[in-house]
């Protein structure tokens, strides 16, 4: 993403503090199956997602962001010119005044308000 770090515009004075190293990137085939941190879809085996690797109080952390998820992330973060919280993407939305919507069928978040797609 090209906007800055939302962790002083969601609150977060002394971000430093909180996280020694942060990594975010792209996979474009994940070798086995994850859990989007966001909309708690499952994320198969070979499937394309955003990750964010961490290091906190020296201890290793990833959290991985489905498709859908990634999409209505980069949005959020265009709309409120700050990179939404990794976990707290529905609250960043809201926040931003984004409109969404969250599909019945498995949970995810989406910019568009039918789930055709989704029942596919």
């Amino acid at each position: 993403m090209s906007a800055p770090c939302g962790c002083a515009v969601y609150g977060y004075k002394d971000a430093d503090e909180y996280c020694i190293l942060w990594r975010e990137g792209t996979v474009s085939a994940t070798r086995t199956e994850h859990r989007c941190v966001e909309c708690d879809e499952v994320i198969p085996a070979g499937s394309r997602c955003c990750y964010a690797a961490s290091l906190y109080d020296g201890k290793w952390g990833t959290m991985y962001r489905c498709l859908s998820c990634a999409t209505l992330a980069e949005y959020v973060a265009e709309t409120k010119k700050a990179c939404p919280l990794w976990g707290h993407l529905g609250d960043s939305a809201f926040e931003a005044g984004v409109s969404f919507s969250v599909y019945r069928t498995t949970g995810r978040f989406s910019l568009y308000e039918s789930d055709e797609e989704e029942s596919a």
